[in-house]
């Protein structure tokens, strides 16, 4: 029983963490925005050299759907 709340838990303020900072560093350009592969530099595919965390998308359109209501 303690797991299941403690899980719970977890989850709630990994939710309210998404919600109010959805967005980290880019993985792969680490802000840069250019992926450097030996010599050569190419432009990253993050495009602004941020990503979305895992859940953000989730956590912040059922945020939405409750406000709207």
């Amino acid at each position: 029983m303690t797991g299941v709340l403690l899980a719970a838990g977890f989850a709630v303020a990994y939710a309210l963490f998404v919600l109010v900072r959805p967005t980290k560093v880019c993985p792969r350009c680490h802000g840069t925005m250019r992926v450097v592969r030996g010599t050569r530099i190419r432009p990253c595919k993050c495009k602004n050299g941020h990503v979305y965390r895992f859940g953000a998308t989730a956590v912040h359109r059922f945020f939405w759907s409750i406000k709207e209501r």
